[in-house]
């Protein structure tokens, strides 16, 4: 079974292309977003984050609302940095239980580990390549606008992601994403014959 981290920018697009791959052929995805939500629904976890940026993150239930703790953290490296330092290793243990579950169980050539910070987490998750989804700025901040982002929060949040540099230099594959999805499609198309040479 080959693992292959599949990661970009915010609003790469990168969640779009596993999920056609997931689609067309099956294959599993391991959603990092996903479990960053799970994270802060987990009883230690929220402890911690509610300790360390307050009560007034919480919504009318009691949860972590995410658009009130991203107000603070997306706006000051040091409080994000304190909250990567609860969350991450939380999700990353997740991820590597979730890779073993998968090769105890069989069936499955290829799984897709879909995360944004792979390259930060990269020597602690067994990941046999890294498929980089790029794109422009421009493209991207549109993106999020559509996700009703503002676009100067937008702009702010790219800014403070890895540079297109660095994922260059770590990707072994790279997906250009213009922003269209029949464009996306195809390059999905030549992606999963690339990945289906990885486990042969």
């Amino acid at each position: 079974m080959k693992i292959v981290g599949v990661t970009g920018r915010i609003g790469s697009g990168k969640t779009s292309l596993c999920r056609i791959l997931a689609a067309q052929h099956g294959v599993p995805i391991i959603d990092a977003d996903a479990l960053g939500h799970e994270a802060l629904r987990d009883p230690a976890i929220r402890g911690r984050v509610v300790g360390r940026f307050g009560a007034g993150i919480l919504d009318a239930g009691a949860e972590i609302d995410r658009d009130r703790l991203g107000a603070i953290v997306f706006n000051d490296p040091a409080a994000l940095r304190d909250l990567e330092s609860i969350v991450h290793p939380w999700i990353v243990e997740k991820i590597v239980s979730k890779v073993d579950r998968l090769r105890a169980r069989g069936g499955a050539d290829i799984v897709l580990i879909d995360a944004a910070l792979l390259l930060s987490w990269k020597d602690r998750l067994p990941v046999d390549r890294i498929v980089w989804v790029q794109i422009s700025e421009e493209a991207a901040v549109e993106r999020l606008r559509l996700r009703g982002i503002p676009q100067d929060e937008a702009t702010r949040r790219l800014s403070r992601q890895i540079p297109d540099e660095e994922f260059r230099k770590l990707a072994d594959v790279v997906v250009a994403n213009g922003g269209c999805l029949d464009d996306l499609r195809r390059s999905a198309e030549g992606l999963w014959e690339t990945l289906r040479g990885l486990s042969r």
